[in-house]
């Protein structure tokens, strides 16, 4: 089932560490229609028409006779974005959406989901005919420790994975961490996603132009700015791969920029 690389590797290491059992995902779709404006807020018109869109929802529940905690993984066009459950009980929402205009438009959808309320970006999708028809939910029995998937679109997938609650340590910030990291030490990106951090996304393609080079503290674009201004482009792109690093060569970039 696993279509990334990290979600081989996690299954891997969870067949290992964790035990297997099963709860049960049970849920039904519904539907609403909300009227909203055409063009974007900030540059619409004061006579902008409207539009109706339509928010189609699967409201579920994983129940279990144990707490167990998630981890929600959403694969698209090869990015895999992740993110953890804030609590760990025996009873986690799952909450499945598409949102299109009404009447069918555009043949385009967004598609939003969380499990155990860990919220996972928005996403566009293909929608060729009823919302419903375009997101395929696979309820029933969810195995605990391992890989499984909870809904599947055209362009986007949805996995989570269960862990007892017995194997979790809840810290600060509501964000829970394995007790044992040991059967993740040898994948330092699986270890990663077990104990640090709330969400993430891993890349499924180095991108051309991609957050290397992309300047994001204003200090440091006041310094590139500068840089440039004084003809000096070896410092400018010397300071941009800084920003990009952070910590990482602050003691050349105060050499170069002296």
């Amino acid at each position: 089932m696993p279509e990334h690389l990290l979600l081989e590797q996690l299954d891997s290491c969870l067949g290992a560490a964790d035990p297997v059992r099963d709860v049960q995902l049970t849920g039904q779709w519904s539907s609403s229609t909300r009227r909203t404006y055409t063009s974007d807020v900030a540059s619409r018109p004061a006579s902008a028409p409207f539009t109706d869109v339509v928010d189609v929802r699967w409201r579920g529940t994983l129940a279990s006779d144990a707490p167990t905690g998630a981890l929600a993984l959403l694969l698209h066009h090869g990015d895999l974005h992740w993110s953890r459950s804030p609590v760990i009980s025996s009873s986690l929402g799952v909450e499945i959406s598409l949102h299109s205009y009404a009447d069918f438009q555009v043949d385009r959808a967004t598609f939003a989901c969380s499990v155990g309320g860990a919220w996972l970006p928005g996403v566009p999708i293909s929608v060729d005919g009823a919302a419903t028809d375009a997101c395929a939910i696979n309820d029933g029995v969810v195995t605990i420790g391992r890989v499984v998937c909870l809904a599947r679109t055209t362009d986007a997938t949805l996995f989570a994975i269960l862990l007892p609650g017995e194997l979790l340590k809840m810290g600060r910030k509501r964000i829970w961490r394995v007790r044992d990291a040991a059967p993740f030490d040898h994948v330092p990106a699986v270890r990663q996603l077990m104990i640090h951090g709330r969400t993430g996304t891993h890349p499924g393609k180095p991108r051309r132009g991609g957050a290397r080079w992309r300047v994001s503290q204003p200090r440091s674009a006041v310094r590139l700015i500068a840089a440039i201004l004084r003809g000096h482009p070896p410092v400018a792109v010397r300071c941009a791969i800084w920003c990009s690093e952070r910590c990482r060569g602050r003691a050349r970039m105060c050499e170069y920029l002296r």
